[in-house]
């Protein structure tokens, strides 16, 4: 069995057409791409303790800056 697609990386790809809209969906998935989002957002904690297959809104943000790049 090949098991090169069976790797634990986090990944993200988009899940809507690249295009200009009003808003765009980013899926992400593999070991750790939840801690590695909260790095970006703008309520880490809140992001971090959400049940599963829930929405939480905030603001991306830059690694490492409090700017707001985008609501999401």
């Amino acid at each position: 069995m090949n098991d090169k697609y069976f790797d634990d990386k986090p990944i993200y790809a988009l899940a809507t057409p690249f295009a200009v809209s009003a808003l765009a969906v980013i899926r992400t998935s593999g070991k750790g791409s939840l801690e590695l989002l909260s790095k970006c957002f703008s309520r880490p904690k809140r992001l971090l303790n959400a049940a599963s297959n829930t929405l939480v809104h905030g603001f991306f943000h830059a690694e490492g800056s409090q700017e707001d790049i985008d609501e999401i």
